[in-house]
């Protein structure tokens, strides 16, 4: 079977062991790298500088993306390289013209895309038989809801009629939200993001003991409640911040009390191993949500997560077993969550149990990947 996968840099730590696992069970995967100035830094991908001219070109262009052989052979990724972050510039243009001519002359038997299509790419949509979506957000986050979101999710809509989700239990309201039929929407999930596992960690000027809080700073991430925890807590508890975005609140008063570590940039692959690795735990104290790759990125590492109850967590967080979940929005119920996570001996239980449930069985990237390949099967018959 030849698969064309279409994805972003984004989502590369979620995507690359799924290829490299469907690679191993003899399917033929080309990984397409969708890439623009704005989006050449992120997850494990940290491009220097784009080309200058629009075009799908081979990896091996970009010297900076050479550690993708380690899940992959490079003869097999592509850059959709678009220089500039707007759609509608003709450089962007001329790269997704690139791409479809490139799908087209292949005859690709599936062709998978992770995301509702950019409005500058919905020329791809004229190859909509063979294609099949995975909705990583089946249900936008409050911070993504707006004009261009509706439009990007009503056309994927109106063309394709196959849809993966990664959670089972947001799988019915997606398809009532969105008017889809059941056999249109097929279930799978994410396994850790192991290439964290094989990562080598830089030096970090960090605290002795934290918690922390990684990812893009975003108004439904909820660290507001997470900053008016620490002020509750019987005994202080370093808390870590890192990742670039902006705060919709004022945080220099929290940071003014001393005990906040921010870092607030694009953090690279070997910082996030250092942060996720020196933690007491990982904390997640989402407002809404789907699923989570932080929490993959921690359970990579055999770290528990305090997270809230939204979305699909419940399903992605074993409680008590894998971490604990408190209810959003409530700087109290974090608290006592720090406090109850922090019991002796109870960190290094959760530890144990999540290394030995994520590396075997339905939550293993061997299972996922079977699993994807017989979805790949349905779409083609």
């Amino acid at each position: 079977m030849k698969i064309a996968y279409i994805s972003s840099a984004f989502l590369t730590d979620s995507e690359l062991p799924l290829i490299q696992e469907m690679t191993r069970q003899g399917a033929d995967v080309c990984y397409f790298l969708q890439m623009s100035d704005s989006s050449r830094q992120a997850t494990i991908i940290n491009v220097q500088a784009m080309k200058p001219k629009g075009g799908v070109y081979p990896a091996t262009a970009f010297p900076d993306l050479a550690s993708l052989s380690e899940f992959i052979p490079l003869d097999k990724v592509f850059v959709v390289n678009m220089p500039r972050p707007k759609d509608l510039h003709w450089q962007s243009l001329r790269a997704v013209w690139a791409l479809y001519r490139m799908l087209r002359s292949q005859k690709f038997d599936v062709i998978h895309v992770t995301s509702p299509l950019r409005y500058g790419s919905f020329l791809l949509y004229l190859l909509r038989r063979r294609m099949v979506l995975t909705m990583h957000d089946p249900l936008p986050h409050s911070s993504d809801r707006n004009r261009l979101n509706r439009l990007q999710r009503w056309m994927a809509f109106q063309c394709v009629s196959r849809f993966i989700v990664l959670s089972a239990s947001l799988r019915d309201e997606f398809i009532q939200t969105y008017h889809l039929q059941k056999k249109q929407v097929f279930v799978s999930r994410m396994g850790v993001f192991s290439h964290l596992q094989h990562t080598v960690g830089v030096p970090m000027n960090l605290p002795a003991r934290y918690m922390l809080f990684t990812g893009s700073i975003n108004p439904h991430k909820g660290i507001r409640y997470l900053c008016e925890a620490l002020s509750l807590l019987k005994e202080p508890l370093p808390l870590v911040i890192a990742g670039r975005g902006q705060f919709d609140f004022d945080i220099q008063p929290y940071l003014a009390a001393g005990n906040i570590h921010l870092i607030n940039r694009f953090v690279t692959n070997e910082e996030l191993y250092t942060l996720i690795k020196g933690s007491l735990f990982v904390c997640c104290p989402y407002k809404d949500a789907t699923q989570s790759g932080v929490v993959l990125s921690a359970f990579a590492l055999s770290k528990p997560v305090l997270a809230t109850r939204v979305g699909a967590l419940p399903e992605e967080i074993e409680e008590g077993r894998h971490g604990l979940l408190v209810e959003p929005c409530d700087a109290k119920a974090l608290a006592q969550g720090i406090e109850a996570i922090l019991q002796p001996g109870r960190l290094e239980a959760m530890s144990a149990a999540i290394q030995e449930d994520f590396s075997i069985g339905n939550r293993s990237w061997s299972h996922i990947a079977a699993e994807t390949l017989k979805i790949y099967q349905t779409v083609t018959r």
